[in-house]
C-alpha cells in the first residue's frame, strides 16, 4: 500500500493504492489527511482479517474458499447465502453431541440397521460423547477426534473401528446441517498389519465335531454348519431348520449381512453330520461351545477360526475363488483374498470335506 500525489483533470489528489485478491485498487482524496485515515483503516482491517484466518484450520478455510467459488458461480454472494440460512433455518436450537448422537441412533434404527450395527455404533458414540456432553457436532475438530483415538491403549483395529463409527456419525450429522464438514474424514485409518488367518487342522474339525456330538449333542448341526457351510456365527443364531433343505441351506435376506438372500451348497460331509440332528438356532452357544473345545483339547482358538477353515479348505477343494466368495456371501473375490483364506493343499481340502461321524 502507499501513497502518492497525482493529478486528476487537472486537480491535485492524493491517490492510495493497494493490491488486494482481486487486483490493484486505487482511491482518490482532496486532502493528505483524508488518504491516511483510509490507510490506516485497510491496515487495521487486513490485521484483523489475518488474525480471524489464522485461528482457522486448513480445512475450514479451503471450505469457504470452495463455498465462495460455488456462490460466485451462482451469481451469489456469501452475503446473500447467509441471509437466506438466516431466513429459513429452523428456529431451533442446535442439538449438543451428546443429543446429536441420539438422533443418529434412532435414525439409523428407523433405517433398519441391524442391532448388532447399532450397538456397535451406541458403543463408540456413548464413549466418544461422554467427555464433551455440552459440546455441539460443529465444535468437534479433528484434532479433538485423533487426541481421544490416541489417549487410549488400544490396538489399531480397534482404532479403525472407532474411526468408523464417527465417520458414519458425522456423516449422518452433515446431512442434518450439524455440521459443514465431517472431521472423522480429515485422519487417516490405522494400517493393519497383514495377518494370515487362524484354522483348524483336519484332526481338529474331527474332534470338534466328535466333542459336540458327545458333550453338547444340540449345538452339533450349528457347528456343523460352521465348519462345512462357512455361515456366520449371527446368521446361525438366527437359522431354522426350516431353512435346511436337502440340497441347499438359504440364508434369507433379513438375516444375511450383506442383505443378500444366498443359497449354500450342503456338502455330503455336512448332511452326514445333520441327520445326527441338534437345536436350530442353537442356544447358550458361548457356555456350551467352550465345554465343547475344553472336551476336544483345542487350547487355542483363532478367531472366526470356522468360517476362515471353511473358506480356506474350500477354495482349496474347488479351485474357484469366485464360487468360495459365493457360499461366504462375498459379491467379490476380494474379501475373499484379503481376510478369508489361508494357503492349504488341495490334498487338505478334499479331506476337510471327507470328514464323517464315526461310529456313535
Amino acid at each position: 500500500m502507499k501513497m502518492s500525489r497525482c493529478l486528476v483533470y487537472g486537480r491535485k489528489r492524493w491517490m492510495v493504492t493497494l493490491q488486494s485478491a482481486s487486483g490493484r485498487v486505487r482511491r482518490f482524496f482532496r486532502q493528505k489527511r483524508q488518504a491516511e485515515a483510509w490507510m490506516v483503516e485497510r491496515i487495521d482491517e487486513e490485521r484483523e482479517f489475518g488474525r480471524v484466518f489464522a485461528t482457522m484450520g486448513a480445512r475450514e478455510r479451503l471450505y469457504i474458499a470452495e463455498s465462495l467459488d460455488k456462490l460466485r458461480a451462482a451469481g451469489a454472494t456469501l452475503q446473500h447465502a447467509v441471509e437466506f440460512f438466516l431466513l429459513h433455518k429452523p428456529h431451533v436450537a442446535p442439538p449438543t453431541l451428546a443429543e446429536a448422537c441420539s438422533q443418529c441412533l434412532e435414525a439409523k434404527r428407523l433405517a433398519n440397521q441391524r442391532p448388532r450395527t447399532l450397538s456397535s455404533l451406541a458403543s463408540t458414540l456413548s464413549r466418544f460423547s461422554r467427555g464433551h456432553p455440552n459440546l455441539l457436532p460443529s465444535q468437534v475438530t479433528p484434532a479433538m477426534i485423533q487426541t481421544w483415538l490416541s489417549a487410549h491403549a488400544w490396538k489399531p483395529a480397534t482404532q479403525r473401528s472407532y474411526l468408523t463409527d464417527l465417520r458414519t456419525f458425522f456423516a449422518w450429522a452433515k446431512g442434518r446441517y450439524y455440521v459443514v464438514s465431517n472431521p472423522a474424514e480429515a485422519i487417516p485409518k490405522p494400517i493393519l498389519d497383514d495377518v494370515a488367518p487362524g484354522i483348524l487342522t483336519v484332526d481338529q474339525a474331527r474332534a470338534l465335531l466328535e466333542a459336540t456330538r458327545k458333550h453338547e449333542p444340540t449345538l452339533l448341526a450349528g457347528v456343523a454348519i460352521a465348519l462345512f457351510a462357512g455361515l456366520r456365527p449371527a446368521e446361525i443364531a438366527q437359522l431354522e431348520w426350516s431353512e435346511v433343505g436337502k440340497t441347499y441351506i438359504e440364508v434369507t435376506a433379513a438375516k444375511a449381512k450383506s442383505r443378500r438372500r444366498r443359497l449354500v451348497k450342503i456338502e455330503p460331509a455336512l448332511r452326514a453330520w445333520l441327520k445326527l440332528g441338534g437345536v436350530l438356532p442353537p442356544r447358550n452357544w458361548k457356555k456350551r461351545f467352550a465345554h465343547v473345545l475344553e472336551a476336544a483339547k483345542i487350547t487355542a482358538w483363532p478367531h472366526d477360526a470356522m468360517r476362515h477353515s471353511f473358506a480356506s479348505y474350500h477354495l482349496a477343494k474347488g479351485r474357484s475363488a469366485d464360487r468360495t466368495a459365493h457360499e461366504l456371501g462375498h459379491s467379490s473375490t476380494q474379501m475373499l483374498f484379503a481376510h478369508y483364506r489361508e494357503l492349504v493343499t488341495h490334498a487338505a481340502g478334499v479331506a476337510w470335506f471327507r470328514t464323517m461321524p464315526g461310529k456313535g
